[in-house]
Formats: structure tokens, sequence, C-alpha cells
């Protein structure tokens, strides 16, 4: 009878025990992504057609120029309720939003993802140029008549915010011959470079006047100042210029229309290094195939096509990109195929997909690393660095992990690495096993000792 009321009692003393704490073997749920902060015109409903080049007047506090307009696409794939990149394309001088729109294709499948908007800003027409003069201010003769075409870029880009969902981090700007120095232009300016997130100019053209209105032109191309004042660190610049370019030279030159120099583009392109932080001496040929992968020992862009990268070491992503188009290619589009109207075809690949691959890498920061973006001007205004180039800028880009002793970089590879780091959240992994099961772990030698302690009361054991 002692016997079973021990047993009954050590039963008690188990159903009394508390719950094991059991480690759950399901897998806790991934962590939300991000949401991507959209605009103002998100939400709303859309009013126009998609897969349409279409144009839109703007009206600006402007003396010079009120009235100016642009040409928008939607692509198929637009959603009032996804912010989409933006890319603004900027055409050539005496050019237009339409004939740019021709030029490079970036509203076609073969290059568009279906999701890229594309804006087509258009300049004014200037009286100094002809019915056809639609110049930007990055003519010396134009900014003189008090032309402010970022001012209407950035209007233009507020409009397109209201009007569209569009991902305010992935706005970017690419442009044609004056285009292109437009678009260098926007990257050096303290405000429109912090709404842009990368920048890709074709056969620029980096107008500067390196002597006084109406003085004896003197142009020093590997020496002279280049103003340049960009509202936060890290600027992606890719530049793409042909060695066959007689109208913008790639050793630089003098245009009298234009009153205004152009630099030595190794020059102009080691002094982006150096705003950026990154050894301008650091310069690797990166062969690349049709898809953007790197193929060490190969140079597959074709014919003497190459693209060369400053600073691997300092940022894998190819922050400072130059591509030589080869040199048969003149002052035009890469692309391989021929228009009977633009002509061109010259080129062994389409400076499209590039540009499309290189934005693909770059975004402007987040509000919680918004210590990129500098308060106001960095730096000097006026960076030209003569011979010893030095910057009064200093880096904070930390070195990539990445060895020295690296032979072939594969740049893409690392950039897509890069460009991934925190974009995709972690998916959490469920806890391993315990290695024990909770029966033999925790109850049971409880249960025992419960035991032995009442047959040993039942027989006068201690």
């Amino acid at each position: 009878m002692l016997l079973l009321r021990a047993l009954l009692a050590c039963a008690g003393l188990v159903a009394a025990l508390p719950a094991p704490d059991v480690p759950s073997l399901q897998p806790r749920a991934a962590p939300t992504p991000p949401k991507i902060k959209g605009s103002p015109g998100c939400g709303k409903p859309l009013a126009t057609k998609l897969d349409t080049f279409l144009y839109k007047n703007i009206t600006l506090d402007d003396k010079v120029a009120p009235n100016r307009r642009y040409a928008y696409w939607l692509p198929p794939g637009y959603n009032p309720d996804t912010p989409a990149p933006v890319i603004f394309a900027f055409h050539g001088g005496y050019q237009s939003a339409f004939k740019q729109h021709n030029l490079d294709h970036f509203t076609e499948p073969d290059f568009n993802d279906g999701k890229h908007i594309i804006i087509y800003p258009e300049a004014w027409i200037s009286p100094l140029f002809g019915p056809d003069g639609r110049i930007w201010q990055i003519s010396p003769v134009i900014a003189d008549l008090g032309v402010d075409d970022i001012k209407y870029t950035l209007a233009v880009l507020d409009q397109v915010r209201d009007d569209f969902c569009i991902n305010d981090r992935r706005v970017y700007s690419a442009g044609m011959s004056q285009g292109g120095g437009f678009t260098n232009m926007l990257a050096c300016d303290p405000v429109a470079s912090t709404r842009f997130a990368a920048f890709a100019p074709v056969a620029g053209s980096y107008f500067y006047r390196s002597h006084g209105k109406n003085a004896k032109p003197k142009c020093y191309f590997k020496k002279d100042p280049l103003v340049c004042n960009p509202g936060r660190k890290g600027i992606p610049i890719m530049a793409t210029h042909g060695g066959n370019d007689i109208t913008i030279p790639y050793g630089g030159g003098y245009l009298e229309k234009h009153d205004a120099c152009f630099p030595d583009l190794d020059y102009w392109l080691a002094l982006w290094a150096h705003r950026n932080g990154l050894d301008n001496a650091d310069i690797r040929v990166v062969a690349t195939n049709w898809d953007n992968k790197t193929v060490p020992g190969r140079k597959l862009l074709g014919s003497d096509a190459q693209r060369q990268v400053y600073g691997l070491n300092d940022d894998p992503r190819g922050l400072v990109t130059m591509i030589h188009s080869g040199s048969r290619v003149p002052h035009n589009w890469p692309r391989t195929f021929r228009d009977d109207e633009i002509g061109g075809g010259e080129a062994t690949f389409n400076v499209s997909s590039i540009i499309f691959e290189f934005f693909s890498r770059f975004e402007l920061p987040s509000d919680d690393t918004a210590e990129d973006v500098l308060d106001g001007a960095h730096g000097a205004a006026s960076v030209g660095e003569h011979e010893d180039m030095v910057v009064s800028t200093t880096s904070t880009l930390q070195p990539a992990a990445t060895s020295t002793a690296q032979t072939q970089p594969t740049i893409d590879a690392q950039a897509d690495a890069h460009h991934e780091q925190g974009a995709k959240p972690e998916i959490a992994q469920p806890p391993p096993p315990p290695t024990q099961s909770w029966t033999t772990g925790r109850v049971w030698p409880t249960l025992v000792h419960v035991v032995v302690e009442a047959i040993g009361s039942l027989f006068g054991l201690p």
C-alpha cells in the first residue's frame, strides 16, 4: 500500500512539473523586406497611355525661358502602386527629345526591362543658334544668357514625382554630346547630385571657360581647374567616348562657337576618381561579355573597345568607369545596328545595355545613411589639380574586401555582391534540434529520484 501511495505521489509530482522549455522546430518567418518609399504620385490613377512617347509642357519662374516642355514614356509594366526607377536622357546640341529617343532606344525591350520610366528633357531654343538651336546650359554662351537648365531639370523631376509613382532613390541621368556634358554638370551640382543616383554621359562635351568672357582663349586641357561641387560623396559616373570622335576629341580642344574649352578625358576621369576618394593610379581594363559577366583574360566588347575602371580596390562597383568605344567609333551613340537617319552601327556593342547595367548597381543613400549627403557644398568648388592634382576633399570610402594581388578583377561579380548587400533580407533559419529529447534530458531523472525516496521510506532506508 505504501508503495502504491509513493507511486501515485510520483505521478502527481510529474503532473505538477512545469512544462519543459522545448525549442520550436518550426522555421521563423523571414523578415519583411523594407518597403520602398514612393513619390507623391504613388497610388494616383493612371490618366495616360503606357508604352507611348508623349510630350508635356512645364512653366518655370524664369525670365529667359519660362515655357519649356519635355517628353516622357511609361513602360508597359508600370504600376501606379509600385515605385519605378527613372532615367533622364538628354539630347545633344541641335537635337530634340524625340531624336534622342530614336538614338538611345531606351524604351525598347531589348534594353528596357519594362519597368524603367524614361524622361526626355528638351533644351531651350536659343536665337543665337538658329531655329533648331537647342543648346544646353553646358555651353558658356547659353549660360551667359541666364538660362538655368538645372532649375528646369529639377522642376521636371518634381513634376514627374507628382504625376507618377517613382523610386526617389533610383533616378538616373544619361546624355549624348552636350547632353552628356550637361549630365556631368548635374553630377557636379550640389543639389542635383543628391537627386540623381548615377550618371552616364556618352561622347560628352564637358565645356568650360578657362578665360574671361571675350578674352583670348587659353585652354590647358590637362591642367585647367574644372568647377565641380557635388553635394554628396561617391558619385557614380560612367563615361563613353569614341576613338574617332573628331567633334570632341579625346585629348581635349576648343570650340569657338561656344567659347569653350573641353578637357583631356584621362585628366577629367582622374579628377572624378580623386573626388570620389579613389586611387586614380589604380586603372584596370575589365572585360565583359554580353551578359555583363567578367571573363578573365578576354575582351568581349569587341574590336579594340574596352572598359576601364578606376579604384577597384576602393569600390568594386566601378564608381568611375570609362568605356572606350573603339578606334573606329565617331561622335555617336555606340551601337551595333544602323539607323538610316542617324547613322551609327560602327560599334561592336550597344552602350544602352551597359548603361542600364551600370545604373542597376547604384541608388541614392536611404534616410538612415544620410551622412552620405553633405550639407551644402563640399570640397573645392574649382578642382584643378595641375601637376600634383591635390584634392581638398577627404575620402570616407572603405576599401573593399578584395586582395590587392588580384590579377584579373571580377568587377561584375563583385559589383553584384556589393549591390545586393543589405538589399535582400536574411532568411531566418530554424534553430538546431536539441541534442537530447526532453524525456531523457529533464523529467525522468526527477521521477527516478522520487521513486527511490519512496521505496527507501517504505523499507526504512536512510
